[in-house]
Order: structure tokens, then sequence, then C-alpha cells
């Protein structure tokens, strides 16, 4: 019973109090009131208002109903009085009055100009275009002046505004005044009739979405206008059509003007990018002369086979020709060329290297057994000459620095060691590597001592592309030309086996098209234009 008493009158004791609150808040408001005090009022001033720069000017204010008043950056000072400053740019200065009832504020402007230095003056309208009866707000800014003048309406402070109502079309003139000079600026506003409707736009684009680099057309019509000028483009009559051809996502902007006033309509062209990925280091390794059904149907090659089942298997990619030699041209210059394995002349086509070249990008032939850096002689068993093209191409062999791209395959790794990868590089095993006089087993064997390494490297994991291909299949295989594994996805992939026939369709060609794509290398041999249906293998 005693603790529930005591819980009661802390109860009753706690809601006394809060009345007790109340009624006291609510009769000091009334009496408040009573008083008739009013909500503080404050008038800061400036003089002079413009100061060249280190001089000094005495900012005053007088306020009433007020404690004590704040300048900011200054300090707090009694009701009324004055204090001198010296800004060193032009300020504005802010005081607070504070009181009884609350808080009131004034600004005041002190623009400095620098001796030796003319004005300058920004003076606009707004809006430009009013009907009649309606107010324009001429606007200013200023530096190094100490008053503008506007012919017809008066003269003002260095920077603000004042509302004008012009029975017709009027051009102000302002002009900027300090001591080394004047500036003059005009803006102009035109007056319509009430009676005069105002214009209308339709304003389109057609397309509305564009890949990068096609042209969009962009037509308007109007009424009750004489002109629309579009911005960034110009000025064209009150309807028509203009080509236009964006780089990226644009919105255009159409203002159709007429006796009436203004009217604007907006369009946007939406620019869609590449969807091609983009890869740091596209790598290219060629095998010799098995067809797609004793490689991927059959167990000789159990770690390409997992390759292709982990990445990428292209099944509709075809060679050009037999013997070898016309598809290694096929892959570097899109032609032929020869399908004599002897040749021993030069090539000058259009070629691979030639573009990577001309788009800045680094190339390299890693040849297994070549003799020496730079050796374009003929073959040095087991080394093959004409299973490395790029020792043909006049580009290379006329060039002493493009000759030391041609390197011996025990430079592959340490190049991959030491981050040196190029960004195009092109990998041939010798005779018995390539499956072309050894087993496919030892082929296997070769891919998964020198590629598993290449893969598992992180600079192959952060943007690479390896591409595996057999150059052409048996001699008597016309059934497929060179059927491949295709569906290559994201980097690191790009496993992919022909076979050949006489009579198929363009086969190592379609390689290069990834450098175009992959790399930014702008490809236009001969024939390649007919491989684009190939894009989506790399």
């Amino acid at each position: 019973m005693r603790f529930s008493l005591r819980a009661s009158a802390v109860v009753f004791l706690f809601t006394v109090l809060i009345a007790a609150i109340g009624c006291g808040g609510a009769s000091m408001a009334t009496q408040q009131n009573s008083t008739g005090q009013k909500a503080p009022t404050i008038i800061l001033s400036a003089q002079p208002s413009t100061v060249t720069s280190g001089a000094a000017a005495i900012l005053s204010w007088n306020a009433s109903n007020t404690y004590s008043v704040s300048i900011s950056g200054i300090g707090t000072f009694p009701a009324s009085g004055f204090v001198k400053v010296t800004p060193r740019a032009t300020t504005t200065y802010m005081a607070t009055a504070t009181g009884p009832e609350g808080k009131s504020q004034s600004s005041a402007v002190v623009s400095v100009v620098t001796p030796g230095q003319k004005p300058t003056v920004a003076f606009n309208a707004q809006p430009t275009r009013i009907v009649l009866g309606a107010s324009a707000v001429l606007s200013w800014s200023t530096s190094n002046a100490t008053s503008v003048s506007i012919s017809g309406v008066g003269t003002f402070a260095a920077n603000g505004s004042v509302k004008v109502t012009p029975s017709s079309t009027a051009t102000y003139t302002a002009t900027a005044s300090g001591p080394s000079g004047s500036a003059v600026s005009t803006t102009t506003v035109t007056v319509a009739s009430s009676q005069n409707p105002p214009p209308t736009i339709s304003f389109n684009a057609q397309p509305n979405t564009i890949p990068s680099g096609s042209t969009v057309v962009l037509s308007w019509t109007t009424s009750n206008a004489t002109s629309v000028s579009i911005q960034g483009l110009g000025s064209f009559p009150a309807n028509g059509s203009t080509n236009v051809a964006p780089g990226a996502t644009t919105t255009y902007t159409a203002t159709a003007e007429g006796a009436g006033g203004t009217a604007n309509a907006s369009t946007t062209v939406t620019v869609q990018s590449s969807a091609v990925p983009t890869f740091g280091h596209v790598i290219l390794l060629m095998e010799e002369n098995h067809s797609f059904s004793s490689v991927i149907g059959s167990s000789s090659m159990p770690y390409l086979k997992s390759l292709a089942q982990q990445y990428g298997l292209a099944t509709q990619y075809f060679a050009n020709a037999h013997p070898s030699i016309g598809n290694y041209f096929e892959l570097t210059t899109g032609q032929i060329i020869t399908n004599d394995d002897a040749y021993v002349g030069t090539v000058s086509a259009d070629n691979l290297v030639r573009h990577l070249l001309s788009a800045s990008k680094t190339w390299k032939s890693y040849a297994e057994n070549l003799p020496s850096t730079g050796y374009i002689g003929g073959d040095v068993y087991p080394y093959c000459q004409h299973h490395n093209p790029f020792t043909y191409l006049t580009d290379v062999v006329n060039s002493q620095n493009q000759l030391q791209n041609l390197v011996p395959f025990t430079q592959f790794a340490s190049d991959l060691q030491n981050n040196q990868l190029p960004d195009f590089s092109y990998i041939v095993p010798n005779m018995l590597d390539d499956a072309h006089d050894g087993t496919l087993s030892q082929a296997d064997s070769w891919l998964q001592t020198n590629i598993a390494p290449l893969i598992a490297s992180s600079t192959f994991q952060e943007n690479g592309l390896l591409v595996i291909v057999f150059d052409e299949s048996f001699d008597n295989d016309t059934q497929y030309g060179g059927s491949n594994p295709e569906n290559t996805r994201q980097r690191r992939d790009g496993d992919r086996f022909q076979t050949a026939t006489r009579r198929v369709l363009r086969r190592e060609g379609t390689i290069v098209v990834p450098a175009e794509l992959e790399f930014g290398v702008k490809c236009e041999l001969r024939e390649w234009a007919a491989r684009h249906r190939f894009r989506r293998i790399l």
C-alpha cells in the first residue's frame, strides 16, 4: 500500500508540474504580446559602396527592438553604430539584429576595384520577351567599377538589378564607370502585343537511338513563329530539319520565336556505345592438319578439350585452302596469296602488322626453334617457315625494328613473367609439337606445359584473349572444310579449331577480325568484310 501511494504521488506531482509549465508558458506569451514589442528591424549601409584596393569603407547600421547586432566576419556590436572595414575583394556583409521577438537581417556590398584595370560589366534582361504591360528585370555585375548608369533608367551601384516595364521593344545600355575608365553592355527587351498568340513547336529526332557514328534527322514544325534556333546548331526557318551526328547522348533544345513570344521543345538522341569487349592481350596459337572430329570428337587431346568445354568452341569455323601456306596468308593478309608451301618471295599486300602499327599496337611472333631473332630464312627442321607468315611481309622484312619482333618461342615465358607481352602475340610450335609430324597427344602435352601458365597469369586474367586453331584438316576432309568451336565468352578464351576443304568459307582471316574489334585496329582488307559474321567468336 505504501508503495502504491508513493507511486501515485509521483504521478500526481509530475502531472502538476506539466500543468504548471504549460500554464506559465501560455501566460508569458500573453504578457509578451500585451507589451506591444515588435520584431527587430535593421538597415545596414556602406559608405562608400565602392573603394579602390586597400581603401576603407564605413559600415553603419541602425536597429530597433534589438539587443545587439552581429556582422558576419567582423563581430558583435550595439543596436546602432558603425565600423571601418578594408576588404581585399568585393565583399557582401551581413548584419543580424537580435531582439526579444527574434532576428532580422540586412546586407551591404562593398565593391573593390583595382587601380589601372578597366571596368567590366555583364548585363542581361529576364525575360527578354514580354507582352505589353509586363515587366522584365535588368541585372548587372561589374568588376573595377564604382557605379553603373542605365540609359533612360538611372544610376546605380556597381552590382544590382532593377525592374523595367517598357511600352515597346527597348534596348538598354549599361555603362560601368571606374577609376580606370568605363565599359558598356546592352540588352534588349522585346515587347509583343498582347493580341499576338504565342508560338508553338513540335520537335523530334529520327531515329532517337543510334550507334556511335550514325546520323540523326532533327525536324520541327511551328505555329505563330518566324524562326527556330537550336542550341549549338544555329538558326533555321520556322519549319524544317537538319542532320546531326552526335558522338555521345545529347539533348537538343529548339526555341521557336514569334511576335507573341517564344516556345521551347527538347528531344534527346541516345548514342549506344559498342558492346564489343576490349582486350589488352590477344594471343593466337596455331596447330596443324587435323579434323574437328579427330580433336574434339576424340580423346587424343584431353587438355585442349577441357579448354573448349570451359571456354569457347567455334563450331562453324572453316579453312580456305590446302596446303597450309594459303591459310596462313589468309590469316595475316585476308588473301590466299599462294598455295605453294615452297614460296620464297615477299608479300606487300595489306596486312595485320601494317594495321597494328598504324594503331600504335605492339606485336611479336614467337616461333619454336626459330634459329635466331629476326630470322627470315627457310626451314630449319623442326622449325617451318611457311607456318610463320610474318617472315614474308614486307612491313617486317624491310624494317630492322620489326624484324626484332620475330623471336624464338623461348622468349615467350620470359615476356610473360616480366609483364612484357605485346598487344598481339602469334605462337607457332615446331613441326613436332603442332601435331603436323608429332602426335595429337604430344601436341596436347605441349599446350598444357606452355599455355596453362599463360592462362593462370595475372596479365592474361585481367584482359587476355587466347585463340587456338588448327590451320587445316586432312587433305581428304572435304565434308566440313574446317568446322570449329565457336562461342567464346569474355576475356581469357577463344579456343577454336578448324578443318579445311578446297571450296570453303573464309577461315583464318576471321581470326584477324578480333584484332579489329578488340584492339581498335581498323582492318579494311579486301575479303574481311565478308567474315564479320564471325565477330561473336571473339
